[in-house]
């Protein structure tokens, strides 16, 4: 045969093969239920691309050591999704939580509900529906916003009352976190309830084992599930306490409650977990660079937890980690005007040891000084600095923790009716001050704010708002079918993506995703060098 007649039929071979291998590697499939059996489905709340890379630095600086990574970045898979609502380009975390939890996009406060006001249908909702054991584990209430997506369906998201009702009616198997003012009855002095249920006494009823604020923490910590069980555990009366200021003996870490949570839901041979590091977003909207960092790391800490449990289960363990939108339009460089340059300095974060909001607090002068000086190392501040706190402790003294250190006559904010009085002050005195604008959060006040924004810029970190931002953010995954999230996506394919994998049908016009196979795109991968 001639190397002509050779060249010719080794070309058609080729191509044969690469037709054959491409059909099989993108034609849709539907993945069978038993592949997938346990999914951690993590959610950083305002956690975006820069976050996760501050992180990173920070530690890499701590312990001196460059290869350092962050558990979610050593995940095999990663993607970029989008994040915007159905009425919004930039997000509110009830409509994002909603869109990974069902594939729905909605509207501004909205949750588990669709843009007219019908529940939405969940993949947890599936999941329970199918005898899967569920959990619900966040830093934050357990009725806010990223856990509710997942079982509950209200207009509002400030419907927590109701939220916390709607997980008792779904039997959310475990749900841990803070928040517990929406368990006692309103004539507890904790409550924040409106009526006399006592939602302790309800989950007590339903055969749910209860642990009740810091009384019982090592009793969370030590509960050892003897079969199907179940638990409520409310650790806080609002939101769990930053990272940074966390007491151990008050409140579990958000790996513990993981742990804990891991060993109950493991009795239900398959289980689907939501664990959201909420406060990342707080401290980002705070402009708090220590805060965030700090419960970052304990959200990567839980992460840790899942990837022990996959070493032991490869085959059928799913970990998902996602943001749903990023906060605060967080920058790693803030040089002013022509001071241009290339500049990151981690020794002002590594001084800090509380948060911005809960971890100090304007009393009097004297007394704020020396906090700043002992919880932050600022003992001597530049001529700048001092007359940028001068004027942000004189806005709070005059005006109160409540007024806007860019604009004194404001008092309050969008989401407490916030208006403009008519406060005298100089505003070209101001100006000259301030040197130039920054964001305020409306619950930490004109003092603090001031700090904030001193810490990051000696930190040379840049904050561009104190809300979220409309930024496409990183999702990683690892394990089990966790090839199908890749590229980049709508926050919507989340929940089309993993509801197909594990069997489970949306909402009708949802849609289902197309799931490609993954051995045979690994192997076009391995063939191809790609």
């Amino acid at each position: 045969m001639s190397a002509k007649r050779i060249l010719k039929l080794s070309l058609a071979t080729l191509v044969m093969f690469v037709s054959v291998f491409a059909a099989l590697a993108f034609a849709p499939v539907q993945t069978e239920a038993q592949e997938v059996e346990h999914v951690f489905f993590f959610i950083g709340d305002g956690l975006g691309n820069a976050q996760s890379t501050l992180t990173e630095y920070y530690l890499q600086a701590k312990y001196d050591d460059p290869d350092f990574r962050l558990n979610m970045n050593k995940l095999d898979e990663m993607a970029i999704t989008t994040t915007y609502g159905a009425d919004k380009v930039v997000p509110g975390s009830a409509q994002t939580a909603t869109a990974l939890a069902s594939g729905h996009k909605t509207n501004f406060g909205y949750v588990g509900m669709t843009t007219d006001h019908k529940p939405t249908t969940t993949i947890m909702d599936r999941a329970r529906e199918n005898d899967w054991g569920t959990g619900l584990v966040t830093t934050t209430r357990i009725t806010h916003a990223t856990p509710a997506a997942f079982a509950s369906h209200v207009p509002d998201r400030g419907m927590e009352n109701e939220i916390i009702e709607h997980y008792l009616e779904k039997e959310v198997d475990v749900i841990a976190g803070g928040g517990y003012r929406h368990l006692y009855p309103q004539d507890h002095p904790a409550s924040s309830r409106t009526d006399d249920r006592n939602m302790y006494a309800e989950f007590t009823a339903a055969g749910y084992n209860i642990f009740e604020g810091p009384a019982d923490v090592e009793k969370f910590r030590n509960f050892a599930p003897e079969g199907r069980e179940r638990l409520l555990a409310g650790f806080h009366p609002t939101h769990m306490s930053y990272e940074i200021d966390r007491d151990p003996a008050e409140e579990p870490s958000l790996a513990e409650m993981t742990k804990v949570a891991l060993n109950t839901l493991e009795n239900y041979g398959k289980f689907m977990m939501v664990i959201e590091g909420g406060r990342i977003d707080h401290a980002a909207h705070n402009n708090d660079p220590g805060g965030m960092i700090y419960d970052t790391i304990a959200f990567d800490e839980a992460i840790g937890v899942a990837l022990e449990f996959y070493e032991e289960n490869p085959d059928n363990t799913l970990i998902i980690v996602a943001g749903d939108h990023e906060t605060g339009g967080l920058g790693l460089n803030s040089c002013e005007g022509m001071e241009y340059g290339y500049y990151l300095n981690f020794e002002p974060i590594f001084a800090q040891n509380a948060s911005i909001e809960e971890g100090i607090a304007f009393e009097n002068e004297e007394q704020w000084y020396q906090d700043i000086a002992d919880k932050f190392g600022l003992d001597e501040l530049t001529p700048r600095e001092q007359a940028w706190m001068e004027h942000g402790v004189a806005i709070e003294k005059e005006y109160g923790r409540e007024a806007d250190v860019g604009r004194p006559g404001r008092i309050g904010g969008v989401y407490d009716g916030g208006q403009d009085y008519d406060v005298p002050y100089d505003e070209e005195a101001m100006r000259d001050v301030m040197y130039a604008h920054w964001p305020q959060a409306p619950w930490i006040s004109p003092a603090q704010s001031t700090l904030a924004h001193i810490v990051s810029r000696r930190a040379k970190i840049g904050w561009n708002t104190s809300s979220h931002t409309g930024s496409a953010i990183q999702l990683t995954a690892h394990g089990a079918g966790a090839s199908n999230y890749e590229g980049r996506m709508d926050n919507t394919d989340v929940a089309k993506i993993t509801a197909a994998l594990l069997d489970f049908e949306l909402d009708p016009e949802v849609g289902v995703a197309e799931i490609e196979v993954a051995e045979s795109r690994n192997l076009l991968r391995r063939i191809f060098g790609r």
